[in-house]
């Protein structure tokens, strides 16, 4: 009693001890302070701390090295690697991130299941006037059912060797199905996913340029680290573009994505299309193809050119058929609306293609003034005056 009357007396002045910090709660158990704040919320709306916790950051590259691995460009110079194969040759090698995009129904599935009939073949094959070479190809399509799969097969006269096909029930690429295809893909040197919409599922937003970006990334960084080939089927908007790639549908990442793009054009009614093809790395010309049907499929025709080359023949032609089936120049202007120095481009088009013919004008026999050409139809291909 004595020693504890001796301490000196606390005051106003003296600090106070520090209090008692609270227990740690157990994890996953309320507060008493979480309790009350969800009190005031409906059971179904995020908390202000809730919130808060879902818009700060994550440190993603918390474990990142604190230093990038970097290589000097005289190594990088000295090393060797092997050239990259084409599988079809001068148009898409091994590593190759493929955009394939067009409009509905002009035929993309079609090409695309001729282009892996034409690599399976053991010894390779010849897709688009260009050779291929083997390739074990796994077709994604997402699009049609094992019925429609088997019609087409059948249709092109084509029992496969060792390729294989997939239809339905994939999960979208950026909810577990990227992993599918990686697994999944192994063992195959190509691969076709028709259709991209249908791959990232209903609930991604085609015009979302962060999302996209990742998913084609996704896509790429496959193709790349596995020398893969993807080929990735796409639309294009209903609107024209006089850049082709402009109407790629979607937001504008995807283009920034693949390595190689081509856009199907191809008016309805007519049994030609033009492909518009760019590379990252190499000059590819565009394409006049024919679509043929049964098991030849579509045809190579020319370069990108031809197809004005072909429209005009067959313009001419049709009219040189609605006037009797002969005409001069400026009659056929007069039909056509169009001058005549253009009509002259056309017949004389026409004339390297066989399909007319020209004669001097019987009446102008005689005369001093050089005498007229009448043009006749000559023969007409299949398709063309119809």
């Amino acid at each position: 009693e004595a020693w504890l009357a001796s301490l000196p007396k606390a005051t106003k002045d003296t600090p106070k001890p520090p209090e008692k910090a609270p227990t740690p709660a157990k994890p996953g158990a309320a507060s008493d302070s979480d309790t009350a704040e969800a009190a005031l919320w409906p059971a179904n709306a995020p908390t202000p701390a809730a919130a808060s916790a879902k818009d700060t950051p994550k440190p993603k590259d918390a474990a990142a090295p604190a230093r990038l691995a970097i290589v000097s460009g005289a190594e990088l110079a000295a090393r060797k690697y092997p050239p990259r194969e084409f599988i079809v040759n001068d148009f898409i090698q091994r590593g190759n991130l493929v955009l394939f995009a067009g409009k509905p129904k002009t035929g993309k599935s079609w090409i695309l299941l001729q282009l892996a009939h034409e690599l399976d073949a053991p010894r390779g094959g010849l897709f688009l006037n260009k050779p291929t070479s083997p390739a074990k190809v796994l077709y994604l399509a997402l699009e049609d059912g094992e019925r429609r799969i088997h019609e087409r097969l059948a249709i092109r006269n084509w029992t496969p060797i060792s390729a294989h096909f997939y239809s339905s029930g994939m999960l979208p690429l950026d909810g577990g199905g990227m992993a599918q295809l990686r697994a999944t893909a192994a063992d195959f040197d190509v691969v076709i996913v028709d259709s991209l919409r249908v791959a990232c599922g209903a609930k991604v937003e085609e015009n979302n340029n962060e999302v996209m970006g990742a998913i084609l990334q996704a896509l790429a960084d496959f193709a790349h680290e596995t020398e893969k080939v993807v080929i990735v089927v796409h639309h294009l908007t209903k609107a024209s573009y006089e850049d082709a790639f402009d109407g790629i549908r979607g937001a504008g990442s995807i283009r920034q994505a693949y390595d190689v793009g081509v856009v199907m054009q191809r008016k309805k009614g007519e049994k030609e299309a033009k492909l518009v093809v760019e590379s990252r790395d190499a000059e590819i010309n565009d394409m006049t193809i024919s679509f043929e049907g049964g098991s030849t499929g579509w045809k190579y025709e020319g370069d990108g050119e031809r197809l004005e080359t072909i429209r005009a023949g067959k313009a001419v032609v049709k009219a040189l058929s609605e006037l009797g089936g002969e005409a001069a120049v400026a009659e056929l202007a007069s039909h056509l609306k169009i001058t005549p120095q253009a009509v002259g481009q056309q017949l004389n088009a026409a004339e390297r293609e066989g399909l007319v013919t020209r004669r001097d004008d019987p009446d102008d026999a005689g005369k001093k003034k050089k005498p007229r050409s009448l043009w006749a139809i000559k023969a007409v291909k299949a398709g063309w005056a119809g």
